[in-house]
């Protein structure tokens, strides 16, 4: 199985992801319907998260996965059977292959129990980023545009890493012991 992507794909899929990183609900329809979602816009992007649609619209960011999460959406997919088969008929093949290819990492992060470390997510808001960046840049010849576009693009990797490491202290014994201490503060007072 292999398929390149083209220029314009891979964009639009650049720019979905990082508007459903930024919640940007305008956006998400508009990418989600130029990859063919058409108005099934909002299944798409849970499938693609592989999270439910309040999540999507609260910030893919906002909330860790949960387990009552997870089983809403193993609960509601068979709800949503020819929603689904009608959604993938319309997709460019180029999606079918990157869907399976997020589904066979979710697989292997639940399998490695590390999906709440959102990995997979982070590597690929990274790359997106990343991508949208470097096609931005050479669309311009100001030294200037240029230097805002690295400028910006450091600025959201930046988030990124604060937001992982986030990540990893919550889930950590430090993070817990932090948490329980400010906690035990915040009631002392």
């Amino acid at each position: 199985m292999m398929e390149v992507l083209t220029d314009n794909f891979r964009l639009d899929y650049c720019r979905l992801w990082q508007a459903l990183i930024k919640a940007d609900m305008k956006r998400v329809q508009k990418y989600s319907r130029q990859l063919g979602a058409g108005d099934l816009y909002p299944l798409f992007a849970c499938m693609l998260t592989a999270r439910s649609w309040e999540s999507v619209n609260r910030g893919i960011d906002r909330s860790p996965v949960s387990t009552k999460e997870d089983v809403e959406i193993r609960t509601n997919a068979a709800a949503y059977l020819p929603q689904i088969t009608k959604l993938l008929n319309n997709v460019p093949r180029q999606m079918l292959l990157l869907l399976k290819t997020n589904d066979l990492l979710r697989g292997v992060e639940s399998a490695l129990q590390t999906r709440a470390s959102a990995s997979s997510f982070l590597n690929m808001s990274r790359c997106c980023i990343r991508a949208v960046s470097t096609y931005q840049r050479s669309r311009t010849n100001s030294p200037y545009r240029k230097a805002q576009i690295s400028l910006s693009q450091a600025l959201s990797l930046w988030q990124i890493n604060l937001y992982e490491l986030f990540l990893r202290l919550k889930g950590s014994w430090l993070g817990n012991w932090v948490i329980a201490f400010l906690s035990w503060m915040h009631h002392s007072s």
